[in-house]
């Protein structure tokens, strides 16, 4: 915990949170795998992975045969996943691919379709413009049964506003990612479960494939 703190203070502008998620929201945003019918091989995508509470609870449910692909942009958050977690997994579980890409989504070498994929970016601090093209991005790696499941924590918008209420650029900039979330909350049937026993609580949030007929979130 005090790594993360750490180095969120340090790039506060890329590392949304000051402490990791806690174990009840790593359940809640990998409930989906243990949900679904594992009658073949799965692949799943971690985005944003940070320290690796998600990784922990995903591999969890993984099975000979899956591929997990984890996307990660910090080296020392890197350094942390592949020491710490994920090649201890892999020397026990050499039937289970796992792979580990020091890079942006958007740059990294993937390509879906996904069953599952498991987001912890911090879009709470993300231009609207790149909140809109990372779900638009990770949407299409999503199988026609997929889910892409996220977090939010709860009341941002209200806890924002009196610092944004005499500044308009910003005050657009919060209205806007609120309509941008509503409307990918719509086009994709999402539904959320609340953590309250998260630092701070959150909400976990689900949605579907794009319908097919729909090229894009626009």
């Amino acid at each position: 915990m005090f790594r993360f703190t750490r180095r969120a203070l340090q790039s506060h502008h890329e590392v949304g949170a000051f402490c990791p998620s806690g174990s009840l929201l790593a359940r809640k945003m990998t409930k989906w795998m243990s949900l679904e019918p594992h009658g073949q091989s799965r692949r799943v995508l971690e985005v944003g992975a940070g320290t690796g509470p998600f990784t922990r609870e995903i591999l969890k449910n993984l099975k000979p045969g899956d591929c997990l692909d984890v996307v990660e942009l910090q080296d020392d958050f890197c350094k942390i996943l592949e020491q710490e977690v994920l090649e201890p997994f892999r020397s026990t579980n050499p039937d289970i691919t796992v792979r580990l890409h020091n890079q942006s989504i958007l740059e990294a070498e993937i390509e879906g379709p996904y069953d599952d994929i498991i987001c912890g970016l911090p879009f709470n601090i993300f231009p609207v413009k790149d909140v809109d093209d990372l779900f638009e991005f990770m949407l299409k790696q999503l199988s026609p049964s997929g889910h892409l499941v996220y977090f939010a924590y709860m009341g941002m918008t209200k806890l924002k506003w009196p610092f944004v209420l005499f500044r308009p650029r910003l005050r657009q900039s919060l209205l806007e990612r609120r309509q941008l979330m509503h409307q990918i909350h719509s086009h994709c049937g999402a539904t959320r479960s609340m953590v309250l026993r998260n630092l701070p609580p959150a909400w976990a949030c689900s949605l579907s494939a794009l319908p097919t007929n729909s090229a894009s979130l626009s």
